[in-house]
């Protein structure tokens, strides 16, 4: 079939290493209300991307609009590395994951690949990006694992790791949190940005956990930044040897774990364990919540009231009357992105 033959094209470049595509010049034009310093962003940070089967395979329009989003950020101009997970044919089990999915699913997840692969290697994916790796795993690794390997391929100072179904609504500058993060006065190591589940989260730890978070710090101009008891997967920004030495060589994942489920969890428990408060800076904070954040540097930015991450539904995304969230779209339609190609 076409999925088969266009892998078997592609199988000596992908067998075994990285495979580095450089694109073309942008197809969509893009233009921002704010100038960011995206040749300053380029070099310290490095964006990665991780994939795996959904429903909506072999249409590739869902990472399409995750790429799209990037340049609202200024990461167009990042090194960006997509990982694609490896999965076989075999029967599923429902309650646990373990890398094998149906023929049928299976067929139309190795033809996306392949359409990812060609089109970057054609200079098709027209979103701002000046480079797009692909790294193809060659055995089923899971979120966490597929994130450690991939950290061997960035030699930048910070990572932004995304997942392949989640995208920036509106424009916000980097540039000041990358400049936080860098900073290791600040204790600093990860800023996650928040999507529609961690709306009111400081209301949300202290009615479901008892935990008291405190009030934002702000670390500078439009950088409050709220402490975090726990890891989220979701999109955010971190310090690469942070992220190697505290999170990926500290903790034992298991193929198919994600970091949020695992050592997010252990996070979230261990704060819960001290939720009496203490004063610091003026601000009543649980005991708990500021031994983790202390040990992780792990915050929230709060910028802004509503969440700067939607969230695509892989059941119903497809090119053609594909499901976007209202927000995204306003932003998009007035950026001039988001059409097919």
């Amino acid at each position: 079939n076409v999925a088969s033959v266009a892998l078997e094209r592609h199988s000596r470049i992908l067998d075994l290493r990285l495979c580095r595509f450089l694109l073309q010049p942008t197809m969509i034009p893009i233009h921002r209300e704010t100038t960011v310093d995206e040749n300053k962003i380029a070099l310290c940070c490095t964006v990665l991307i991780t994939t795996s089967p959904v429903i909506s395979d072999p249409d590739p329009w869902m990472l399409e609009q995750v790429l799209s989003s990037l340049d609202l950020v200024g990461l167009s101009n990042c090194r960006t590395i997509l990982i694609i997970d490896h999965f076989t044919e075999g029967n599923p089990r429902k309650r646990r994951p373990c890398g094998r999915i149906s023929g049928d699913r299976l067929a139309a997840y190795e033809a996306r690949s392949a359409s990812i692969i060609q089109s970057a290697q054609d200079g098709m994916f027209g979103h701002g990006l000046k480079q797009l790796e692909v790294l193809q795993l060659r055995s089923w690794h899971g979120f966490a694992l597929a994130v450690k390997r991939a950290l061997e391929e960035v030699r930048t100072p910070i990572v932004c790791i995304v997942q392949h179904d989640l995208q920036f609504r509106r424009e916000i500058n980097l540039v000041p949190l990358l400049e936080i993060i860098q900073d290791e006065a600040n204790d600093v190591n990860y800023i996650y940005f928040k999507r529609d589940a961690q709306k009111n989260y400081k209301e949300k730890a202290k009615s479901l956990h008892n935990l008291e978070l405190g009030q934002p710090v702000n670390f500078g101009t439009n950088t409050p930044l709220m402490r975090l008891p726990r890891y989220f997967d979701g999109t955010h920004i971190a310090r690469t040897d942070w992220y190697r030495e505290k999170i990926c060589e500290g903790t034992n994942f298991k193929p198919g774990q994600f970091i949020d489920q695992s050592l997010g969890k252990k996070m979230l428990d261990q704060a819960m364990k001290k939720p009496e408060c203490m004063l610091v800076d003026g601000n009543n904070i649980s005991i708990g919540v500021h031994e983790i954040c202390n040990e992780f540097g792990c915050w929230m930015w709060c910028g802004e009231e509503e969440p700067l991450i939607d969230h695509l539904n892989g059941r119903t995304l497809r090119r053609e009357g594909c499901h976007k969230s209202r927000s995204y779209n306003n932003s998009m339609q007035q950026n001039g992105v988001g059409q097919s190609l």
